[in-house]
């Protein structure tokens, strides 16, 4: 999802979406060395790119790939799968690994400066933000 999305917006980049395996936290998957993720609009999201484990950014990531904003909704959940950013997920939190029937069900898929994350599990209404980041 993260890649067809920027793709479609024109961003160049590997774009990956900031969730839990079962054998891998959200955080693990990026390089927590490199630079820090900021939104498409030029907002930082994190001070540096390590801070993205502490799961407390300093904007909240509320803008697609092609620089339009989340619609307001004050019940928006962030998809991660798992209980924070530095955990991995159940087979539960996953969707099985996110194979399940709802895997892709109700995301919302917005973009850091070529970056997108998300995080949560969710019964019934399943409607939510995806994450995705630039590799």
């Amino acid at each position: 999802m993260c890649a067809t999305e920027a793709s479609a917006a024109g961003l160049v980049g590997t774009f990956r979406a900031l969730l839990a395996t079962v054998s891998a936290s959200a955080v693990s998957r990026f390089d927590a060395t490199g630079a820090r993720w900021v939104r498409i609009d030029g907002i930082p999201i994190v001070g540096t790119a390590a801070e993205l484990a502490t799961s407390r950014l300093s904007a909240p990531i509320t803008v697609h790939a092609n620089g339009s904003y989340v619609s307001a909704r004050s019940n928006w959940n962030a998809w991660l799968g798992a209980s924070d950013l530095s955990s991995p997920g159940t087979p539960f939190t996953t969707f099985d690994g996110w194979t399940g029937t709802n895997a892709n069900s109700g995301m919302d898929v917005v973009f850091a400066d070529s970056v997108i994350a998300s995080y949560g599990s969710c019964s019934g209404n399943c409607d939510g933000l995806l994450f995705c980041l630039e590799q």
